[in-house]
């Protein structure tokens, strides 16, 4: 067999052309053993593969796919080759083609193999490696790595939107939703972006900078929506940004306005009955509302009482108003609250509170309530006692009147010098005192009880023994 060759050289040691022919070729050759034959006179050493070490920089979701191509060149011929990815992150690093796998190559011959890099979760560093095995006894390696840089968190401001009171058949002013990207490298492309729940029909989005884009580092989008309420009551919805943020949106319809609420009678008698004061109601929706039912409603509605009322039946065109007169009329001590409630049909249209406070009827009390004397030589004066009289409710008192009554007040008396109470008045919550000596005339058991009382504020007694 008669074999030429033509083999040139390149200065880095890589074959940059070859060429080879048989003028004939025995009939043994058709038997194909691992490694293939080769002239007597062939070049003889290992494979390579090319570049050693591949650098893949970094990857982002938002950028290109990183590839790296790999070559593998025999000087001698090979026995079939083998292609793997191996190292710290190898699921990172895959091949996408490959040439060479399951190749035996022939003389002075090369194939390729890509492999792509792309991180599944962890950002940072990532590190791999390829590698080429040609039978038993050659293993070729190339060093893979390439960085990772985690998607940007994209915030949202604000976080919620509400559009408080908006009059029924009206539209509120614009609000603003502004996403921005405080990462290094770009989002991937905002979703669409989506109005759902229960009232996203009241709600519009008017502007919107931010569906399909690609937001850079640093920068923003804005969305703008606007409340249409279509009936009375609180209405809320979501917005979604995809695939980044999803905010919470609300607001409250409202046809009926009521002037003067709260309305607050502050402290009054049980068993009287507050002066009325007047609440006026206007319908600031777009269009008609009624006809109208009123009535008492909340925790203590029999506390209070309904006098002259327009609204009950009527129906108020835009701006039309009417009125209703409530009367306190407390029959409990204590805080005591309701709501005037206005319908149309099932609809609570608006609620209007009504507060007041419940007076004890005699307010003041005297402490302590009783007081046993020493046994005092008759003719003799006991060391003084100081009774304490508090006004117990939060009206102030009228002046104080005080005395001894019961069956022995003559031998008891009321320092007068010490006494701070008789003539003067209690705040609500205020105390003054009274001073009392025993100085009996007689032998005996001796009685009498310490009485005050002014108007209003009501009386107060220590009892006889």
């Amino acid at each position: 067999m008669r074999w030429e060759w033509l083999i040139a050289i390149l200065s880095a040691g890589t074959v940059a052309a070859c060429g080879f022919h048989s003028s004939a070729a025995p009939a043994s050759d058709a038997a194909v053993d691992a490694v293939p034959d080769a002239p007597p006179d062939a070049p003889i050493g290992p494979p390579t593969l090319i570049p050693e070490t591949r650098d893949y920089g970094t990857y982002t979701p938002t950028g290109p796919s990183l590839t790296g191509v790999f070559t593998v060149t025999s000087i001698s011929a090979t026995a079939p080759l083998a292609t793997s990815i191996t190292g710290t992150n190898l699921g990172d690093f895959t091949i996408t083609s490959d040439t060479c796998a399951g190749h035996a190559l022939p003389v002075l011959s090369s194939c390729t193999v890509v492999v792509r890099f792309q991180p599944l979760a962890a950002s940072g560093m990532r590190t791999g490696a390829l590698e080429v095995t040609a039978g038993s006894g050659v293993m070729l390696t190339s060093t893979l790595r390439g960085r990772y840089d985690t998607p940007p968190a994209v915030t949202v401001a604000p976080t919620a939107l509400s559009f408080g009171t908006v009059h029924v058949g009206t539209t509120s002013g614009s609000l603003m939703l502004t996403l921005h990207n405080p990462g290094t490298v770009p989002t991937p492309s905002i979703g669409t972006t989506t109005l759902t729940g229960a009232d996203a029909a009241e709600f519009t989005i008017t502007s919107d900078t931010c569906n399909g884009l690609v937001l850079a580092a640093m920068s923003d989008c804005v969305l703008t929506v606007t409340y249409s309420p279509n009936g009375v009551g609180a209405r809320s919805a979501t917005i979604s940004v995809a695939p980044f943020v999803t905010i919470p949106i609300s607001g409250t319809g409202e046809a009926l306005t009521i002037v003067t609420t709260p309305a607050e009678f502050g402290a009054i008698t049980v068993g009287q009955t507050s002066l009325a004061q007047t609440l006026t109601v206007t319908n600031v929706a777009a269009n008609a509302v009624g006809p109208l039912t009123s009535s008492r409603a909340g925790n203590h509605p029999t506390e209070f009482v309904l006098g002259t009322d327009t609204c009950n039946g009527a129906t108020l065109a835009p701006a039309a108003t009417c009125t209703i007169d409530v009367s306190f009329a407390p029959t409990v001590v204590g805080p005591r609250n309701a709501l005037v409630r206005l319908m149309a049909g099932s609809t609570i249209i608006a609620d209007g509170i009504l507060r007041g406070t419940g007076e004890p009827l005699d307010p003041v009390m005297i402490s302590p309530g009783s007081f046993a004397f020493a046994d005092t030589t008759v003719g003799q004066t006991s060391m003084v006692f100081v009774f304490t009289v508090f006004n117990m409710g939060t009206l102030v008192t009228g002046p104080f009147s005080s005395s001894l009554v019961g069956a022995d007040p003559g031998e008891f008396a009321i320092v007068t010098a010490m006494d701070t109470c008789t003539g003067t008045t209690l705040p609500g919550g205020g105390m003054c005192t009274i001073a009392v000596t025993f100085s009996p005339t007689a032998t005996g058991l001796k009685s009498a009880a310490l009485s005050v009382s002014s108007t209003p504020g009501g009386v107060a007694r220590t009892p006889q023994p």
